[in-house]
């Protein structure tokens, strides 16, 4: 299992959230447009939904950035 941290806060803004985006989206194939649109929701206070098939990495990616924001809230209607 891989756990995203959040990048050192002596990061560029740029910097950090590259990294923030290259942790969540580890290991996960084809899903860098998902992992960039719902890092950009969840910083701008905006609901996501992301629908597909089962095993496209959808709850995994919530998981995700849920641990990258040290467990605050973040809905996760599974």
């Amino acid at each position: 299992m891989i756990h995203p941290v959040m990048p050192d806060a002596a990061l560029p803004a740029q910097s950090r959230l590259r990294a923030l985006i290259d942790a969540l989206g580890q290991g996960l194939l084809e899903r860098e447009a998902a992992v960039r649109l719902v890092l950009l929701a969840t910083l701008a206070g905006e609901h996501v939904l992301l629908i597909g098939p089962p095993g496209t990495a959808k709850s995994e990616l919530a998981r995700r950035l849920h641990r990258c924001f040290d467990g605050r809230p973040i809905s996760n209607a599974c």
